[in-house]
């Protein structure tokens, strides 16, 4: 790449990271080591599905000619989620997803 290309990216990344900036970077300690992390990221995974709860009737899946808005699937995630449940599984075990790149994938990932 160019000097300029390179410049202008590292110009977009500092301005996007910098302080007060909504992906404001941190330094935080995990595991004994010292990383970046975003300073505003949601908690946790849960917290990052809610924030897509408020686009409920938004478009969030499109494949094909097949779509999904945030309820929709927040529908499929909690019958999942749900079925899930019914079948013995908890909160700390471990569940393999073994589909295709479909938009089911999405919907068991977040069940």
């Amino acid at each position: 790449m160019s000097n300029q290309v390179m410049d202008n990216y590292r110009s977009a990344v500092a301005m996007v990271t910098a302080p007060d900036a909504f992906l404001e970077l941190t330094t935080i300690e995990h595991g004994g080591q010292t990383l970046k992390a975003y300073k505003h990221a949601p908690g946790s995974m849960r917290d990052l599905w809610m924030l897509g709860q408020g686009y409920a009737d938004q478009e969030y899946i499109v494949y094909g000619d097949e779509r999904w808005t945030f309820a929709e699937a927040g529908q499929l995630v909690a019958n999942f989620a749900t079925w899930l449940q019914s079948q013995g599984i908890g909160s700390g075990d471990r569940v393999a997803i073994a589909l295709r790149n479909y938009p089911e994938w999405i919907f068991a990932y977040w069940g």
